[in-house]
């Protein structure tokens, strides 16, 4: 997915989110920041609905 914004509250939301069926399109329209690499990693795989919840250090 691509997203335009992000929201930071208790919890980390995306705004303005669209699918990508085709990110090969990211290399023509932002060459300077996409590398076909990127793409690779990108992939079709899939990704958890919910990543975990880290601590921040010296928390208790």
């Amino acid at each position: 997915v691509l997203f335009y914004e992000l929201v930071l509250t208790s919890k980390e939301y995306a705004r303005q989110v669209m699918q990508l069926d085709k990110p090969e399109w990211l290399l023509q329209a932002a060459p300077h920041f996409f590398k076909p690499a990127d793409l690779e990693i990108f992939g079709k795989k899939k990704l958890p609905k919910q990543l975990p919840v880290r601590k921040a250090e010296g928390a208790a």
